[in-house]
């Protein structure tokens, strides 16, 4: 797989259309091989703003119904449902 280093900000990027960094476009980006990406650290971008891009994954998971459940059962006795489901 070919690595694409932004010209904008030098971040090291997978082979997309735009920087996952500072969103340049990649367009015009040399591809780098793989093993030179994995030995040349990503150049950061410098905060003025204090803020920070991070790539995350979000997961959402749920008891189906559980509305209904926060409607039929004691605060108590939901707690202790929802503690078993994060268990398992």
């Amino acid at each position: 797989m070919e690595h694409k280093r932004c010209a904008n900000c030098g971040f090291l990027n997978l082979p997309l259309k735009f920087c996952g960094e500072c969103g340049a476009s990649l367009s015009d980006a040399p591809d780098i091989s793989q093993t030179s990406a994995v030995d040349t650290p990503a150049v950061e971008a410098p905060l003025t703003h204090g803020a920070e891009r991070r790539q995350l994954t979000v997961l959402f998971c749920d008891i189906v119904d559980s509305t209904a459940f926060t409607e039929r059962l004691d605060p108590e006795e939901l707690r202790n449902l929802l503690e078993v489901y994060r268990t398992c």
